[in-house]
Formats: structure tokens, sequence, C-alpha cells
């Protein structure tokens, strides 16, 4: 059941930003504003009682660049339990860790390497994460970081000292699960 109190936040957004002409993307855009701003109970009652979609169409950024661009990592983490695309390329080909990197968000791009975000990703100019990040001196620690996640060394979530986002499980894992055998191994 949805929180009253997001619900009525919910009406209020939509009375002041649009009155009676709501466009259909809408909850798109509350997930993305949700997400850069980390408001985690929004992006949270979006996602479960609006539907709206962690991912999008190829060529857009999603809402997990945007909360890598605000550098909210328990918004992140949020979407990632949703199940957003962690090496989604949007519209310039950069992925979150990109993002993470170009606005030097140190502890997003460990949050990122530590769900297995692949730093090899280049964008449309051929930049991997680390190329980006090295482009600003003010980026050390995120370009240790980068270093470090290229020659295998990643975060762990112990050592971020937060939960793993937790993974929905897939059809094939539900049915396993009812039928009590287990998945093979591919």
């Amino acid at each position: 059941m949805a929180d009253s109190n997001l619900e009525q936040h919910y009406k209020k957004y939509i009375e002041v930003n649009y009155g009676s002409d709501v466009p259909d993307n809408h909850v798109q855009r509350m997930l993305n504003t949700s997400a850069k701003e980390g408001d985690l109970k929004m992006l949270d009652y979006l996602v479960k009682e609006k539907n709206a979609s962690v991912n999008v169409e190829n060529g857009k950024d999603s809402a997990l660049h945007l909360a890598a661009e605000g550098g909210n990592v328990l918004a992140g983490r949020k979407l990632l339990e949703h199940g957003a695309k962690i090496d989604h390329q949007g519209k310039e080909g950069n992925t979150p860790l990109h993002e993470a990197s170009i606005q030097g968000k140190s502890e997003f791009t460990s949050l990122l390497l530590a769900a297995g975000a692949d730093v090899t990703v280049k964008n449309k100019k051929g930049e991997t994460a680390l190329d980006v990040a090295q482009d600003n001196v003010y980026q050390l620690d995120t370009e240790l970081l980068l270093k470090e996640a290229e020659q295998g060394k990643r975060p762990t979530w112990e050592e971020l000292g937060i939960k793993p986002p937790l993974r929905k499980k897939t059809m094939t894992e539900h049915a396993a699960k009812k039928s009590g055998s287990s998945l093979p191994d591919l």
C-alpha cells in the first residue's frame, strides 16, 4: 500500500508542474529528479506504485546516470535493486561510471565498481571512465579507484559500509526455487 503522504506529494507535484495537461512521461521525469536529488521514498514509490522504469531506451541517460551525476549513492543502490542496467550508455555514450568519474564522485564510483560496472566501456569519443577522470586533476580519488579496478581490485560492499543491492530474481530462478531444483551452471 502506498504511503498517503507520498501520494499527496505526487499529486501536488503534478498540479504545480502540469495542471490538467500532464505529459505521458511525467512519471519518468519525476523518477529522474528523485534519483538525482536522492529522494529515496519518492523513487521507490514511483517504481512500485506508478510503474516508472529504471531503464530507458538506448541513446538517453537513465536515472542511474543522474544519480551518478548527483553522487547519490543510496539512490544508485536503490536503482540497482530495481534492476537498473549498470553499463547503459546514454546520449554521449557515457555509462553511469563515466558520469560519476566526470563529476569526481568517488563514493558513487566505488558503488558501481563493487556492483560490477565494466571499466572498459568507451563513450562516443572513445574514452573510458578512467580517461574522463584523468581529464580533471580534481578527480584523483576516482582515478585511483578506476586504475585499481582495471587491475582487478574492486571495493567490496563491506569496505563501502553498505549492504549490496538485492537483485530481483529472474523467472527461471523463481521456477527453480518453486520446484525445489537448482539452476544449472552455464
